[in-house]
């Protein structure tokens, strides 16, 4: 076992059973382990998808991700993170991606709960009836 690894067992809290004690894990052998967190950081699947794919329950799928991300940041010895996902402008789009030829948006509109306050109630107003209250009369 690597030195990460080492760390990482001794930052646990104490062990209840033995080494070796309790159930079984899915990914197994260190091949494993690296195929899954490379997968994920490659492809960055859902961890329903990676459930799927790897046969563990997404809740295991996100455990197992948050355990061996930071062996592999020791390892390679730089942060492995989503590129920033938040653009403001067309502008900053144009400077973050020069060589997009096209781009397709998701224009689907969402329920949001509407606020409280009137002034903010206009700014969150689509000039859509809701299907809802239309099909009740």
């Amino acid at each position: 076992m690597p030195a990460a690894g080492y760390a990482y067992a001794n930052s646990q809290k104490p062990r209840k059973r033995s080494v070796g004690g309790g159930r079984k894990p899915r990914l197994q052998r260190v091949e494993d382990k690296l195929f899954f967190i490379l997968f994920y950081f490659k492809c960055y699947p859902t961890f329903d998808v990676a459930g799927v794919l790897f046969d563990l329950h997404r809740s295991r799928a996100h455990r197992w991700m948050l355990r061996l991300q930071p062996l592999l940041e020791t390892v390679l010895g730089k942060k492995m993170v989503l590129p920033e996902r938040k653009l403001e402008s067309i502008e900053e789009f144009i400077a973050r991606f020069p060589y997009a030829q096209e781009v397709m948006i998701d224009g689907t509109e969402r329920l949001i709960q509407r606020p409280k306050d009137e002034e903010k109630q206009k700014s969150h107003y689509s000039g859509k009836k809701s299907a809802i209250l239309a099909n009740t009369s």
